[in-house]
């Protein structure tokens, strides 16, 4: 039910595109540095990890817009987990943000949206061994995305974004855990 809602989501979101005032399709990749809220953030640390994807920017006015994109991201922690060893929680998603922007100059936009992610895999890797976590973990991640992108004559752009996780991400009642993470992405427009 909720993938049928994701595709309604996605074909609405790209129609709009066939009236914007001024379409572009792009990809984009970058860095980002995650770790988990609640319970699962005990004791972890920042991980580092990529994202790479897909973009559909409709500039409607000179001054609104919005993005479309389709993202492999991985997020997670590092550090001491759950289980007391030191190790890396890998979760990997694939994002559809939906992105508001406020173009401040016609290079600079300030943006923020709601985000929903779709769990793809997620293991812990502790030394010497890795355990598949799957039915540890939600399927589905809601959050809320904040942040600026910069974007050249030329197509190339350039995107700062903070995503606050706003669904506990544990399946366990008595484990809680929400995803933070920092984006830093470049990217070109065709």
């Amino acid at each position: 039910m909720i993938m049928k809602k994701l595709i309604v989501l996605v074909i609405f979101s790209l129609s709009l595109g066939l009236n914007a005032q001024d379409t572009s399709y792009g990809i984009k990749a970058g860095i980002n540095f995650s770790n988990l809220t609640g319970d699962l953030g005990d004791g972890a640390s920042t991980r580092t990890s990529i994202h790479a994807g897909l973009m559909l920017e409709n500039k409607v006015s000179n001054k609104f817009g919005a993005s479309l994109e389709l993202l492999y991201t991985s997020l997670g922690a590092e550090g001491e987990l759950e289980s007391g060893n030191d190790g890396i929680l890998k979760l990997e998603y694939l994002n559809v943000p939906i992105i508001f922007k406020y173009y401040a100059t016609d290079y600079f936009a300030l943006e923020a949206g709601p985000q929903i992610g779709v769990l793809v895999s997620s293991d812990v890797s502790e030394p010497g061994t890795t355990i598949n976590l799957n039915d540890e973990f939600n399927d589905i991640d809601l959050g809320f995305n904040f942040g600026a992108s910069f974007k050249l004559d030329s197509g190339l752009m350039f995107g700062i974004r903070y995503y606050l996780g706003l669904e506990d991400i544990a399946t366990n009642e008595n484990v809680s855990g929400n995803n933070r993470a920092f984006f830093l992405s470049t990217g070109i427009f065709f």
